[in-house]
């Protein structure tokens, strides 16, 4: 787990299973495998599925537990932007600002932290902080990025978007 910016975090699978967190964190949990334990199917009472959520589910996309500060996305490492729901991103970032607005540490969390976690931070410092100012192209962005947090390689498609992201907004 690393810290990439004041009490913002990224963080693998294998270090959320391990690591010991204080009730002073928040956490999006940014992978299918996340979201496949945490949402809810349609007719039930229990947290978790088999298979696949039904896209009518009103967790599809998004399993939000605010009694225990989570949010897990239905996200995967897609090699093309178009998979990635810019809808889906945009509730992940306006939850990491309110959550660290509170005075709360927030962990992103994907499986490896290389691609999806790291991304997400890129796009919440892009849009709320003053980390790139200074930065005009998105590859200036991605370097000063991989200052804090070298371990940074996304996949094609999360690339594409925070490209775009970075560009667009």
């Amino acid at each position: 787990m690393r810290e990439v910016y004041k009490n913002l975090f990224v963080c693998n699978q294998a270090e959320f299973n391990t690591y010991e967190f204080d009730d002073t964190f928040s956490y999006v949990l940014a992978a299918k495998s996340f979201h496949k334990c945490i949402a809810i199917p349609d007719g039930c009472e229990d947290e978790g599925y088999v298979g696949n959520l039904d896209s009518k589910n009103k967790e599809y996309l998004l399993a939000a537990r605010p009694d225990r500060n989570l949010i897990a996305l239905n996200l995967i490492d897609a090699k093309d932007a178009g998979y990635i729901p810019d809808k889906l991103i945009r509730v992940a970032l306006s939850f990491v600002n309110n959550e660290l607005r509170k005075g709360r540490k927030v962990v992103i969390v994907c499986n490896k932290a290389v691609s999806r976690s790291p991304s997400l931070a890129i796009m919440y410092l892009k849009k709320y902080t003053s980390f790139f100012d200074g930065c005009d192209e998105p590859s200036e962005c991605f370097a000063r990025f991989v200052e804090v947090y070298p371990e940074y390689a996304p996949n094609n498609g999360m690339l594409d978007y925070t490209e775009n992201f970075l560009i667009f907004g």
